[in-house]
């Protein structure tokens, strides 16, 4: 399964805001995103949720620093904001980050996203990476609700037929739907990051695959 580097560049791009320069200057400390997130810290690395943090992270860090952050684990919402204090002065370096994303993070979502849309890795390298960084941001589940019709949608494209030929048509059905999802977020004028941002950026990488 082959994602491609355009969109690895998009999925940093929205996870840190930028490159070494940006993370080290306003990500390097753990932060919590908002909403349902838990403390987040390196790329995009939720602990509120994710199963792997001995393993990713107790090598890279302090015993101190690794203690305090395991004491977070599992919490969300408003207990991962009121835990951040406690860790906000822990540096986490853009070298260790990136290791992580790449060998540990990044497969997990290849592979959630494989099982949410089956044929996905049929897709160009870009296009499916679109669908990577979709998964990295909302997560796999499908199912029949307003605001997961598309991912419903782009999943019923993917098994249309009963085969596993993906072919430009589906290319460009699967960027309109990932188009059409922007519709759940409000386009921030201030800002080129947002999460309307985020779909139109995947569905025009997925439209960058077409060869006609």
């Amino acid at each position: 399964m082959q994602i491609g580097q355009e969109a690895i560049d998009l999925i940093i791009k929205f996870e840190v805001g930028g490159g070494q320069r940006y993370f080290e200057k306003y990500l390097a400390r753990p932060s919590w995103p908002g909403g349902a997130s838990g403390v987040t810290i390196g790329i995009g690395y939720d602990l509120g949720y994710d199963k792997k943090f001995e393993e990713d992270w107790k090598p890279k860090l302090a015993e101190d620093d690794y203690n305090r952050l395991y004491r977070t684990l599992g919490l969300t919402g408003q207990r991962a904001k009121a835990a951040i204090s406690g860790v906000r002065d822990i540096i986490i370096t853009w070298a260790d980050s990136m290791d992580v994303f790449t060998n540990s993070t990044l497969p997990v979502y290849i592979t959630q996203t494989v099982q949410a849309f089956p044929n996905s890795d049929k897709l160009p390298p870009n296009a499916f990476g679109a669908l990577v960084s979709l998964v990295f941001n909302r997560g796999p589940a499908i199912d029949n609700s307003d605001r997961r019709r598309e991912m419903k949608a782009i999943h019923d494209i993917l098994l249309d037929g009963n085969d596993d030929i993906v072919d430009e048509d589906d290319i460009r059905k699967i960027a309109a739907q990932v188009k059409s999802m922007a519709r759940l977020w409000a386009d921030d004028p201030d800002s080129d990051g947002d999460l309307h941002d985020r779909r139109i950026a995947e569905a025009n990488l997925i439209l960058s695959c077409l060869k006609s």
